[in-house]
């Protein structure tokens, strides 16, 4: 009562500010979160001839499902719209002229020229707009329009249309497409009324209405007289949750050309746009929940079947059982809004089989109770749609049209059991039995259930119209027709003859999808004259060929293009080429090849010109999957089930014995002949592929049986067998031992043959290569052999000219770094008489030069020596310290440790003097005060660190030590630049520990101990044994 109270009072304060705003205010309405709204939009144009009905001219209509949600990360609000139906028709003209932009006119070239508004065409490729928009303004604008306009550029290119005609295309979809598709969201979200002022009309000359009843709100304008301008308006809307019913707006022009109607010109010219909402409801997942309960049934087992595929009329199929409580439920994957079908037991075309059928939307929850001792029952449908669902059971109950079953994966008409008398009574009446039902049940179900109610009768009386032809020609036909059973042949006639099946289709609709295949098959009967002439083995009579017959493929497309259109079309059209594919396995004749060819151009056109992103994808797929199988080694990768419910490949038969696989969907078909070919050839593995959605029932299924040849289970949730193979039933594929396919067929015996004939061949060519492998083997033994010692030999020697390449490389070296050595210790030399001669100190000169001479000659004497002994070496050292005392005064000690011997201690040549050199020139030379140089010779055992190389050895340790001024203070000198000779020693020392395999070690320390500097200089030389 309260909240009665509350919407009252709500509704009244907004009516008061309605009325006494301005005319021209806008009113905004607000979309829910969480809610899918589904808006139709229709434009006419039409004439009203005076005594006449209405002349439409044209219609043209498009639906948009808008969905208001909040997306993540952002956490904003957007509304995601999609166009679900583009369509457009001339309704008046004979035959009509009708237009299904989501699926257009066939064919193939010429096709960006069929209308000047191509963009139309591409609005529903895309999956939805998304529209940023403010509560408070209903300002919109396109979020993803970036994303928007790439997916139009790759679907134009797809089309085939080269790149400068893409963009050209491209941006009128921008600037016509996504704006139109802006305004019509736009006039749902904010409503006005006529601006009179602005249009130049009088209020007067309009009658107004306006009307609220529980919150709903009405307004309605129409002029008086019938003149060009604005003629009439009319809009209604739920005030309190603020979402548009209905919104339309008629004008009237004058038009210069006349309008011919009815033989007379008409030139007021009436343009209605009209703007209604369908449905509304919560936004949901692709999952539907059924459950029941059932009094009597013989069979537990409970099937279900619904259209998943977006062509063809295989129905999905999911296998449930009773409880003990004769109660189930089932959850499945549902995408679709659609009838559902459900069969309580397996047909075995002995017993009536149960069947009932109810409307599902994905999202609902649907339960019935079904009591009574025989079928029909009496069933009581609850939860979502369940008046839809009432609805046909009622109506099905009312004339007794429960003559269907499940035949594999199809729903058919049971033609014994039809009564064709109750089929016309029900033709007659069903307008008035349904009517009572169209205000429980919302307008988008009502239409839906309604369309395929007509459309399950109208194949009802297409397959009474095909027998009676039969009569006519073949004296068989009176099996189906007992005398009581009387119908007027006529009346079924015009039905069929009037009815126009693009106004009454549903896309997923089961019973659309056989009334178009099977109005199409009467249509073509009686335009065809004449027939091929065959026959038949079930009445072993001569029978004209209908159009089941016909096996010219471009006659059938052709001839499908005269009768059906839009959705129907290209339903028909995929699944007639597919099922050509699928029976065409071997491409190896050319007439076959050119079959192949011929669908594959078909299909091709197909996917360049379909605008529907669902139905390409599942042609795009199929044609993957064919285009896989002419590989001759491919081998699926599918993940199959055995009877143990254990993961298995095909590919985990193969390396023992070559392979039959027998794909079917039927389980019982052929079994029994299966088994018996495993038992009579054990050397074939032969197994069974299988498809079904309960493994617990196959399971059971199989161990009733006991089958000797192997078995394989697809859960077919997410694929199905024609989804994997080339056909989804009644084929076999050979594969050999090692896994290459050998053949397909379609008779088993040819099949298995493949297969042994393999197995033969390989047998053959085993015997004859044995006696070539073992001479093989022998050659390739006595070559590996003769290369083996070749490559050893040949090894060697390179392997000697390398070391020696190597060792000479290291002599060069050495050389290299003495001849560096010689002159630089030359330069110096000559520096020191120099500076003897710039101090005037004459005397001391020719006695430098004196003793520079023996000095020389000794120096170039050990140069061309790669040792000296030790003895020589400080014999040296020891004549050019005594040269350098002439320059400046120092004192230098050399002393040799006890047990060494230094004429047998051999030393690389030149060792000590560079050393000596520094240590006098840089250290000494620019010290003041007393002034000393200590050269020691030592014995060490040392143990040295692995990285160095050196373990357990004994050394003879040579020390130099200077007391100079450091190495520190003599790099800020000038001189400091001087020091090549200790450098090239270090390199050279290097050099020859490699060569040698010695190790030498070289340390320089800097002493800074008790305020005092100077430098050592430590050379470990390995002591020879």
């Amino acid at each position: 009562m309260k909240r009665k109270i509350f919407i009252l009072a709500f509704v009244a304060f907004f009516l008061i500010n309605f009325f006494t705003s301005a005319q021209n205010e806008k009113i905004v309405l607000q979309p829910e979160n969480g809610k899918e709204y589904i808006y139709e939009f229709i434009e006419t144009k039409y004439v009203l001839p005076e005594n006449q009905q209405r002349f439409d001219e044209y219609i043209k209509t498009k639906s948009l499902r808008i969905r208001c949600v909040t997306l993540q990360p952002e956490n904003k609000e957007y509304l995601l719209v999609s166009v679900i139906e583009n369509k457009a028709e001339n309704p008046e003209l004979i035959p009509p002229r009708y237009k299904d932009y989501r699926f257009p006119e066939f064919r193939d070239a010429f096709y960006e020229n069929r209308y000047d508004s191509f963009w139309e065409e591409l609005l529903p490729w895309i999956d939805f707009y998304q529209y940023e928009f403010d509560r408070e303004t209903m300002e919109l604008k396109l979020h993803n329009r970036a994303e928007v306009l790439e997916e139009v550029r790759n679907l134009l290119r797809r089309k085939g249309f080269d790149e400068k005609a893409v963009e050209r295309h491209t941006s009128d979809f921008n600037t016509e497409g996504i704006p139109q598709i802006t305004q019509h969201l736009q006039s749902i979200l904010m409503v006005s009324e006529p601006e009179f002022e602005v249009e130049g009309i009088e209020p007067s000359a309009f009658k107004e209405n306006r009307t609220v009843t529980d919150s709903l709100f009405t307004y309605h304008l129409t002029k008086q007289k019938i003149e060009p301008g604005l003629h009439s308006r009319h809009f209604s809307y739920q005030a309190e949750k603020k979402y548009l019913i209905e919104n339309t707006t008629t004008q009237i022009d004058s038009s210069k050309y006349a309008l011919w109607a009815y033989g007379e010109p008409h030139r007021l010219i009436y343009t209605e746009n009209k703007t209604h909402l369908q449905s509304i409801k919560n936004i949901s997942e692709n999952r539907i929940i059924i459950s029941g309960k059932v009094d009597n049934t013989k069979q537990k087992k409970v099937i279900v079947g619904y259209l998943r595929e977006p062509f063809g009329e295989e129905l999905y199929q999911k296998t449930v059982f009773l409880d003990e409580n004769n109660a189930f439920r089932l959850e499945t994957d549902l995408k679709h809004a659609g009838l559902i079908y459900i069969q309580f037991g397996q047909t075995n075309r002995v017993d009536d089989i149960p069947l009932l059928a109810f409307y599902a939307e994905p999202g609902n929850d649907i339960h019935f109770e079904a009591k009574g001792e025989t079928f029909p029952w009496e069933v009581k449908f609850s939860g979502d749609n369940h008046q839809a669902s009432q609805l046909i059971y009622n109506f099905w109950k009312e004339y007794g049209l429960f003559y269907q079953n499940f035949n594999f994966n199809f729903l058919y008409l049971d033609g014994r059991k039809i009564k064709y008398s109750g089929l016309q009574n029900a033709l007659m009446n069903k307008d008035l039995f349904i009517e009572k039902y169209r205000n429980q049940i919302s307008e988008p179900v009502f239409n839906f259930v309604t369309t395929e109610l007509n459309a399950f009768l109208l194949t009802g009386a297409l397959y009474y119209l095909n027998l009676i032809e039969q009569i006519n020609n073949v004296a068989f036909g009176r099996l189906y027709f007992p005398e009581e059973d009387k119908v007027d042949v006529k009346f079924l006639e015009s039905l069929v003859r009037d009815f126009y099946l693009h106004r009454n289709y549903n896309d997923y609709g089961i019973h659309s999808r056989q009334l178009a295949d099977d109005f199409l098959s009467y249509q073509i009967s009686k335009m065809n004259r004449i027939g091929n002439f065959r026959t038949s083995n079930r009445f072993n009579a001569p029978v004209q060929s209908g159009w089941r017959y016909f096996g010219d493929l471009p006659q059938k497309v052709e001839l499908t293009k005269t009768v059906l259109t839009g959705h129907a079309l290209y339903s028909h059209l995929a699944e007639t080429l597919l099922q050509e594919k699928m029976n065409t396995l071997d491409y190896s004749s050319q007439d076959q090849r050119i079959i192949q060819n011929e669908i594959t151009r078909h299909l091709d056109l197909m996917l360049r010109l379909v605008n529907n992103r669902e139905f390409a994808n599942a042609i795009e797929k199929l044609m993957e999957n064919h285009l896989k199988w002419q590989n001759e080694n491919y081998v699926p990768e599918t993940q199959f089930l055995n009877p143990e419910g254990e993961p298995i490949y095909f590919s985990d038969f193969f390396e023992e014995k070559p392979t039959v696989f027998y794909i079917t969907d039927i389980w019982e078909r052929e079994r029994y002949f299966w088994d018996d070919l495993a038992k009579e050839n054990p050397e074939i593995n032969f197994v069974l592929v299988m498809e079904g959605s309960n493994f617990e029932d196959w399971q059971n299924y199989i161990e009733r049986a006991n089958p000797v040849a192997h078995q394989l289970f697809l859960a077919n949730h997410n694929q199905q067998l024609r989804n994997i193979f080339k056909k989804d039933r009644y084929h076999f594929i050979a594969y050999d031992k090692d896994g290459k396919r050998v053949g397909f067929g379609e008779n088993p015996i040819d099949v298995m043959n493949l297969a042994k004939h393999s197995l033969m061949v390989k047998k053959k060519e085993l015997d004859k290569s044995q006696l070539q492998l073992i001479i093989y083997v022998l050659i390739g033994i006595l070559l590996l052999v003769t290369i083996s010692l070749l490559t050893w030999k040949w090894r060697a020697r390179q392997h000697f000219r390398k070391e020696q390449q190597q060792r000479r490389l290291r002599e060069l070296e050495l050389t290299a770094i003495r001849s560096q050595m010689n002159p630089h210790f030359l330069f110096n030399c000559l520096n020191s008489v120099q500076n003897l001669v710039q101090q005037n100190k004459g005397r001391e000169a020719h006695l430098y030069l004196s003793d520079f001479a023996g000095l020389i000659r000794k120096v170039l004497q050990n140069s061309e020596k790669e040792e000296v002994s030790l003895a020589e070496e400080l014999e040296t050292v020891e004549q050019y310290l005594n040269l350098e005392k002439l320059r400046f005064d120092f004192n230098f000690q050399i002393t040799i440790g006890e047990g060494i011997d230094p004429h047998n201690t051999p030393v690389p040549s030149m060792l000590l003097q560079p050393f000596a050199e520094n240590g006098v020139i840089h250290g000494l030379q620019n010290k003041e005060g007393e002034r000393k140089l200590k050269i020691e010779v030592l014995r060490e055992h040392t143990h040295l660190a692995a990285d160095n190389r050196l373990a357990h050895t004994s050394f003879i340790l040579i020390r130099i030590e200077d007391n100079g001024i450091g190495r520190p203070a003599a790099e800020k000198l000038a001189t400091a630049k001087n020091g090549k000779g200790s450098k090239l020693m270090q390199e050279r020392l290097k050099i020859m520990q490699e060569k040698q395999g010695e190790k030498y070690r070289l340390q320089i320390t800097d002493l800074t101990d008790n305020d005092e500097t100077g430098t050592r200089v430590e050379i470990w030389v390995p002591e020879e044994k």
